[in-house]
């Protein structure tokens, strides 16, 4: 399990706890991101109710960075 810390404004610390499962998710659904109509299903995620407002964590360069880093091909 990794443990991702976010500074998003001073005096607030984000952390998110993921799991390989989460870490395996989030490669496959950048690598079919990049293949038109792809049909991934996010509601089959594990990243699905991982969310900060109304935007998935998934989302954020900040986190796709640090889950994957050292994983590119």
């Amino acid at each position: 399990m990794k443990k991702i810390k976010l500074l998003p404004a001073p005096h607030l610390e984000v952390r998110i706890f993921v799991s390989e499962h989460m870490e395996e998710d989030l490669k496959r659904c950048k690598e079919l991101a990049a293949l038109p109509g792809s049909g991934a299903d996010c509601k089959q995620c594990s990243w699905n109710d991982v969310q900060w407002g109304n935007t998935g964590m998934c989302e954020l360069p900040a986190v796709i960075d640090r889950v994957l880093k050292g994983q590119e091909k």
